[in-house]
């Protein structure tokens, strides 16, 4: 089981100055890079990652295996120079396990779940938003928000989260994971935010009877080879109307209830588990 830290409740911890032209020569870099499709169960759409940092120094090792650290730069990672000095000045970087650059594409979604669950280590996962746009959400439990460029994130992993894309463009992420027992031990300088800033928020409607009717009544067309689009619109109804993670599976099951399928409907309760539970090591 993985064991709680210190650090609980994403916020935002800080902000930083970006070089915005030797970010845009790493971003360029990257867009060149290979993507690996690992953890892409995760996705409704397209979640591609690639490592910066790990334990092999392979940039297409990106699962989160155990090792002991400290983080070795990977082949495509050293071909970020910005990067990898933004991280050497902002973290202690003897304490990084893992990096990795993730991609989300136009109109995808990730599936609300929790990480670590197949790990048995403590880790504090970091997210600083390397491309994006307002139309690009995120979600912690019920709360749907915005990272900005130039912010550094604490994202508490152990909880049901989820993240949208509304843009046109790939949103780029570095995503980096910290074995640490407090956030404060990985940072160069004293966290200067302390929750989510009520401007990063996004406030949504209840969703009404009749919208969740007309969403579980459609599920008579769902089959096995349609049950993911169905799914896609479950999560988005997260970032759009005032529900709960737990409430995207509850719909999704409703809709299946109509469908009659055997197979979707004996797929739901694993699913659930696997993404808000319980998940086997790798």
């Amino acid at each position: 089981m993985v064991r709680a830290t210190a650090a609980s409740g994403t916020r935002m911890l800080s902000t930083y100055t970006v070089d915005t032209e030797a970010l845009a020569r790493d971003l360029a870099t990257m867009e060149s890079f290979p993507y690996t499709n690992t953890y892409g169960e995760f996705a409704c759409g397209h979640w591609r990652s690639c490592a910066a940092w790990n334990g092999s120094g392979d940039g297409l090792h990106t699962s989160l295996d155990a090792y002991d650290g400290p983080a070795v730069l990977t082949d495509l990672g050293k071909q970020l120079p910005y990067v990898e000095e933004l991280v050497n000045r902002l973290f202690d970087v003897s304490l990084l396990r893992f990096g990795r650059i993730a991609r989300l594409t136009p109109g995808s979604v990730l599936v609300p779940h929790r990480d670590y669950l197949e790990l048995e280590s403590d880790l504090i996962r970091i997210h600083l938003p390397l491309e994006t746009d307002d139309s690009c959400l995120n979600s912690h439990e019920n709360v749907i928000y915005h990272m900005n460029l130039g912010e550094i994130w604490f994202l508490d992993a152990t909880k049901p989260h989820s993240a949208f894309s509304g843009w046109d463009r790939d949103r780029v992420h570095l995503v980096l994971d910290f074995k640490a027992d407090s956030i404060g031990k990985i940072l160069a300088d004293d966290p200067a935010v302390t929750g989510i800033p009520a401007d990063r928020t996004v406030s949504r409607p209840p969703m009404t009877p009749a919208e969740s009717e007309a969403y579980v009544a459609a599920g008579a067309l769902m089959t096995h080879v349609t049950h993911r689009e169905f799914l896609k619109i479950a999560i988005t109804a997260l970032f759009t109307r005032d529900i709960e993670p737990t409430d995207v599976f509850s719909l999704f099951e409703a809709a299946a209830e109509r469908s009659g399928d055997p197979d979707v409907l004996k797929a739901i309760e694993p699913m659930r588990a696997y993404f808000l539970h319980t998940r086997p090591a790798a």
